[in-house]
């Protein structure tokens, strides 16, 4: 794979800034601080060149981090490692850093073993996770690269096996056929 196939269907300029991005990303951005504020600290987890980054800089947050397995293009030059966010050692490569909120945004669909990903995020004791996946019931869950399937009921009851409250939900339509799952959890 030698792109980001999530990134590859929206329109990217040659830096790789995309308005229609970085509108979806403020929608998310805004859901999740209508219910917890605005968050100290933010690691976004398969950060997307960075667009969220930038939405939660320009609301106040300036402790930062990106992790990224395709980080060859960051247009807002913020602090984006290049890992596997399947690695069992993220942890340790990430120092343990605690952070307020662990952004995952369209991230979970695109790995082979979600399980392992949210016990790295258990080791890092963030306070909040948002995540956001495709709906299975809309066309876009099966696309190429979307490795696991979702409803609202599975997510609550994954990150429940996994220790985690859901505190919010929603489903969004924001384009035609692609309804998507979105969930705030905090540690139980």
């Amino acid at each position: 794979m030698t792109g980001n196939i999530h990134t590859g269907h929206h329109d990217l300029d040659e830096n790789g800034l995309s308005p229609e991005i970085e509108g979806y990303i403020n929608q998310s951005c805004e859901w999740v601080q209508s219910h917890m504020g605005v968050p100290g600290s933010v690691l976004d987890a398969g950060c997307d060149y960075g667009h969220a980054l930038k939405v939660w800089r320009d609301r106040g947050v300036f402790t930062l981090k990106g992790i990224e397995l395709y980080a060859e293009k960051n247009p807002y030059k913020f602090d984006i490692s290049r890992e596997s966010l399947e690695d069992p050692l993220l942890p340790a490569k990430l120092k343990h850093t605690r952070y307020d909120l662990v952004f995952v945004n369209h991230v979970l669909e695109h790995l082979y073993n979600p399980y392992t990903f949210l016990k790295s995020l258990n080791e890092l004791k963030p306070k909040y996770i948002y995540i956001a996946v495709p709906h299975s019931k809309d066309p876009w869950g099966l696309w190429e690269g979307h490795y696991t399937i979702w409803t609202p009921e599975w997510l609550e009851h994954f990150m429940n096996l996994n220790g985690w409250k859901q505190i919010a939900g929603a489903e969004m339509v924001l384009r035609p056929a692609h309804t998507e799952i979105w969930g705030l959890f905090e540690c139980i």
